[in-house]
């Protein structure tokens, strides 16, 4: 999305420093994910033998917090067509 709308960015996988990049209205979209529960999986994950085991409950939560940016950024993208 960075790319698409030609926002300069360094290279990271911090998902808190990108977030921060996100035109409005999507960045109001994302306000409600929690990128600090993600950003373990974005960076570690990986190397999924640095990680520590998740619980089923942590592994939905990550789950349904990927799924709302996944969501989030498919209705950004499709807002032109």
């Amino acid at each position: 999305m960075l790319v698409e709308q030609s926002i300069p960015f360094r290279k990271t996988h911090d998902l808190v420093v990108l977030s921060g990049l996100v035109p409005a209205p999507l960045a109001t979209d994302l306000e409600t994910v929690d990128l600090l529960l993600l950003q373990p999986w974005a960076i570690d994950g990986r190397y999924p033998g640095d990680l520590p085991d998740a619980s089923a409950a942590e592994a939905v939560a990550v789950v349904e917090a990927a799924s709302e940016i996944i969501v989030a950024v498919e209705r950004w993208l499709a807002r032109d067509e």
